[in-house]
């Protein structure tokens, strides 16, 4: 219904009601008796709403319903004797529509969220949830945004699980993030479960992989010259395959100081300058099982001299990496201060090449980048210091091979005397945006590599025999292709040194158009003890207009065959909507688990809810 003159403006009722009769109540309200409401266009009854008495007011956008009937496809679905419902878009508090779904070891389940409209930069969604094999679950999350901060918090609490020894079982999680004045930022990643196998039954599926959930926070300030960050760390196992001894450690807390004061320009010397760089870190760690704690200071401060001209550049650099230990819960006979102090150095340096590409009347630039980076480092021992937070790392990417050292994290110095040498191409058009990438690279050793990290295990001083002697690494390579309209491909693969064969190959690629987004990847890992081969394929669009279509599916090439897949079709079109989805996946026990979940929304009447009679 519209309405308009020169003493108001318009009103435009979007939605369409017929009833017995109407009253008007102002330019604003409306009553209408033995009346039928619906927001779906003209011709199209799917859903319709019934009722004996129905007031729209349009100053609050709300409308009221008393013996309400709802049909769907002229199918009784939902009564309510007095009940509100929105008239626009705007979040309104009430029932959402309930969700129904299934799955192995929960059975039947039924979702009825209802939603909270606190503000308009804050929200809240509480959710009971029935399991016809579990019992009776609360789900809580509240949501806010503010102009320099936003924040979600999730909760859920199921007493007495019938499924799991009649035990009480939750799930906590809070995040947020903080920018404030001058540079300063905060971030909060706090989660919390009951047990090790709570994500497996209720939380997402993808992440039933993963061995542990952390409790993060952390304080930044970044600015040109200078970067300090306060952080505070532990974790919880999630994986019943992992003893509490092997839990990562806690750093509490964990203080860090990078200062890079501005370069010194020397004019009379080619294209050049001086850069001095001091990197501080000091770390609290502890540990709950029976392992060694105290706190680290780290100390590297660097100076590098970088020359360079149109075609060329040189980079000579020294740095001295220091470790300090104060431990305590240490063995008698272990020294409870241990240290080292390491020299690293460094020369890099490379060649520019470009040349212009013609093809088919278009223009391109394509450029030819060697270079090289020698690092030498001594051994110093380091066989009595913790493994705080250390890994060897993948060595899956291009970059890794051009690092000083082997290892990630603060506890280890890799000792070595090694050449890496690369060549890049890349194809740019007129425009600067990059068409492809190739890589090829070889790293060259001229001693073995005797430091090592501790096995996993409560004793710090085992050792695995993981001494490397290889004289050179396999090549490896890397790709990006962006060429191809809508389409991005990505790869990387390295040979092994002892053989005439693929070690580690990785090759992806993501397509996006209009509505319609694909990715494909496949992964392959030949280790002295196992072969992995697995493909993950992603595809999702809109068909028809209404239906939208999504698929998700890794699988394993070497016997386990499907690890995780789902397939989600949804219907939605003017007035109504409804999406299913099913589930199949690879649990931490080697069972494959089934789920299914359907779910029904109407349009306008999304929001109904029950109100007390006045």
């Amino acid at each position: 219904a519209n309405r308009a003159d020169k003493e108001y403006d318009v009103v435009t009722l979007q939605a369409r009601a017929a009833a017995q009769k109407i009253e008007f109540d102002g330019r604003d309200i409306m009553h209408m008796h033995n009346a039928n409401f619906t927001t779906c266009p003209p011709g199209n009854d799917d859903v319709m709403l019934y009722a004996k008495k129905i007031k729209l007011d349009h100053s609050r956008d709300i409308g009221y319903a008393k013996s309400m009937l709802v049909k769907f496809k002229h199918v009784p679905i939902f009564y309510l004797h007095y009940a509100s419902f929105p008239l626009t878009d705007k979040r309104k508090t009430g029932f959402l529509w309930p969700q129904i779904g299934y799955d192995n070891d929960s059975g039947g389940q039924v979702d009825i969220p209802y939603y909270i409209n606190i503000a308009a930069n804050m929200d809240a969604t509480f959710t009971p949830r029935i399991f016809s094999m579990r019992g009776g679950q609360l789900n809580g999350e509240f949501r806010y945004l503010t102009a320099t901060a936003a924040g979600q918090i999730h909760s859920s609490w199921l007493p007495s699980d019938n499924q799991f020894a009649d035990e009480d079982r939750y799930a906590f999680s809070y995040a947020h993030r903080q920018n404030f004045a001058n540079n300063w930022h905060s971030e909060i990643d706090w989660q919390r479960v009951s047990d090790k196998f709570y994500l497996r039954d209720f939380g997402d599926i993808e992440t039933t992989g993963e061995n542990y959930i952390s409790q993060l926070a952390r304080l930044e300030y970044n600015h040109k010259h200078l970067n300090f960050y306060a952080r505070v760390a532990s974790y919880q196992s999630i994986n019943q395959h992992i003893a509490r001894p092997d839990l990562p450690y806690a750093s509490r807390p964990q203080l860090g100081l990078d200062w890079s004061p501005a370069k010194i320009k020397l004019h009379n010397f080619y294209n050049s300058d001086v850069q001095f760089t001091v990197q501080l870190e000091h770390t609290t760690f502890r540990h709950k099982i029976n392992k060694v704690t105290g706190q680290r200071l780290r100390i590297k401060p660097e100076i590098s001299f970088h020359m360079e001209n149109n075609y060329s550049y040189l980079t000579p650099s020294v740095a001295w990496q220091t470790i300090n230990y104060s431990l305590t819960d240490n063995a008698a006979d272990q020294d409870n201060t241990p240290s080292v102090k390491i020299p690293i150095y460094q020369l890099a340096g490379g060649l520019f090449f470009e040349r212009q590409v013609v093809t088919n009347n278009n223009k391109y630039l394509q450029t030819l980048q060697p270079h090289f980076r020698y690092v030498a480092i001594p051994r110093k021992p380091q066989h009595d210091f913790p493994d705080v937070d250390s890994s060897y790392g993948g060595e899956s990417s291009f970059a890794h091979f051009f690092r000083s050292n082997r290892f990630f994290g603060g506890d280890r110095i890799g000792d070595t005397r090694q050449l890496a040498i690369g060549i890049e191409s890349r194809i740019v058009d007129l425009t600067g945006r990059q068409l492809g990438r190739a890589s090829l690279g070889q790293v060259f050793y001229f001693k073995d590599r005797t430091i090592t990290l501790p096995a996993a295990s409560t004793n710090a001083t085992s050792q695995i025999n993981d001494i490397q002697t290889n004289d050179i690494s396999g090549a490896f390579s890397e790709l990006q292709i962006a060429a191809f309209n809508h389409w991005h491909l990505t790869g990387f693969a390295r040979l092994n040194p002892r053989q005439n064969g693929i070690q580690t190959m990785q090759l992806g690629g993501d397509y996006a158009y209009k509505q319609r987004t694909a990715a494909f990847y496949y992964r392959y890992n030949n280790s002295p003890t196992d072969t992995e081969k697995q493909v993950n394929i992603k595809f999702a669009t809109k068909v028809g207009g209404a239906w939208h279509l999504h698929t998700n599916t890794t699988y394993s090439l070497t016997g386990d065959g499907i690890r995780w897949a789902k397939v989600a079709a949804k219907y939605k079109n003017c007035c109504w909507a409804i999406q299913a989805s099913a589930r199949r996946y690879l649990d931490g026990a080697g069972e494959y688990k089934n789920r299914f979940n359907i779910s029904f929304e109407l349009g306008g009447f999304g929001q109904i809810r029950s109100k007390p009679v006045n």
